[in-house]
């Protein structure tokens, strides 16, 4: 297994790709969602949140942790949710206030295979279309011509979720944990990023490091209605990690 040495994937890909809702101070563009809303929505922050801290490094291979005394117990399993933190800040260049209360309502979520010379090709994983966002409450504006804004945070409920590490070891390995490893070797579609080997009952998968850029697109709506999208990224580390304590 590998201990989360790796360099910070939020640094490799700070996720912040906003459609029609970035704006570049000083340039003069004004964001097409803007001129509608009054309102500039900047992520301030998205990744990965595991076991309640944020994590982008995903563990894709339940294992065993030892628990002393000849014991055994299952290494901690669980699904990979996301964190994002987002202000609303009203449009620059005036004192009045353009921006309103506005509530995300549902996001789709893509997932891009960043592919590497040294492992080979990834396969995209299938992503998931307008998922409803569980907490409705509202992204208050931010005071206009200030440049400090708190940011709302939400909790999604999708990054990887197990049922995607799932995906990810059919797709690369050609078997998966569920329902359980298999008894038989499998074929491997993608050699170059998994093997398998025996552990005396069944096969287990040994994987090299994948990487994704895990893609949201948000969209919901202000106060008085009108609509809004936005985007914003992540890296997601897929591997064998060690999470045992």
């Amino acid at each position: 297994m590998n201990r989360r040495r790796h360099r910070d994937p939020r640094k490799a890909l700070l996720g912040v790709l906003l459609l029609g809702v970035v704006l570049t101070v000083g340039c003069g563009d004004i964001p097409g969602d803007a001129d509608d809303t009054g309102s500039i929505l900047r992520v301030e922050l998205v990744t990965g949140w595991e076991d309640q801290e944020d994590k982008n490094t995903v563990d894709v291979v339940p294992g065993t942790c030892e628990a002393g005394e000849g014991e055994i117990d299952p290494e901690p399993f669980f699904d990979h949710l996301a964190r994002v933190e987002v202000t609303n800040r009203p449009l620059p260049n005036t004192d009045q206030q353009t921006a309103s209360p506005v509530y995300i309502r549902s996001y789709t979520i893509t997932y891009e295979a960043i592919d590497d010379t040294f492992n080979g090709p990834l396969p995209d994983l299938l992503g998931y279309v307008n998922i409803p966002v569980q907490d409705t409450r509202g992204i208050p504006p931010c005071d206009p011509g200030q440049s400090s804004c708190s940011a709302t945070e939400y909790f999604l409920d999708k990054f990887f979720h197990i049922e995607k590490k799932q995906e990810y070891l059919e797709r690369v390995c050609g078997a998966s944990f569920h329902p359980s490893w298999p008894a038989a070797a499998p074929t491997v579609p993608y050699p170059d990023r998994c093997s398998w080997f025996w552990v005396g009952a069944y096969w287990v998968p040994a994987v090299a490091q994948g990487e994704y850029n895990v893609r949201y697109t948000f969209r919901g709506e202000n106060i008085f209605g009108e609509t809004f999208t936005f985007k914003a990224a992540t890296a997601a580390l897929i591997d064998n990690y060690d999470n045992c304590d």
